[in-house]
């Protein structure tokens, strides 16, 4: 079963975008990965445990403290819509029509 067609599975819905700009089809995203790759993980901390302080930092001012321009000057948090997706802990196979040809790949 492919990553996509899990994510399929549970509602979430793969975004496609060119591979040399991004950035045109997901601003807001490839945004945020700059931003959390300059505060959160440029220079890494020494250790996992303070690796991961970092990364909760980031999530939490990203998400409460700076107002954003384009929310209108709310926070992040105060716009968030919870769709309230079920989770299925265990979901049927994806069935592919017969003219595909399925493979299956490593973890490494």
């Amino acid at each position: 079963m492919t990553l996509s067609s899990r994510f399929i599975e549970h509602g979430v819905e793969p975004v496609y975008s060119d591979p040399v700009h991004p950035e045109q089809k997901n601003g807001r995203h490839e945004r945020m990965h700059r931003e959390l790759k300059g505060e959160a993980t440029r220079p890494t901390a020494f250790d996992l445990q303070s690796q991961q302080r970092k990364l909760k930092s980031f999530a939490f001012e990203y998400k409460f403290q700076p107002p954003h321009s384009a929310l209108d000057l709310e926070t992040l948090i105060t716009v968030y819509v919870n769709l309230r997706r079920q989770y299925k802990e265990k979901v049927q196979d994806w069935v592919h029509p017969a003219h595909f040809q399925v493979r299956k790949a490593c973890q490494n």
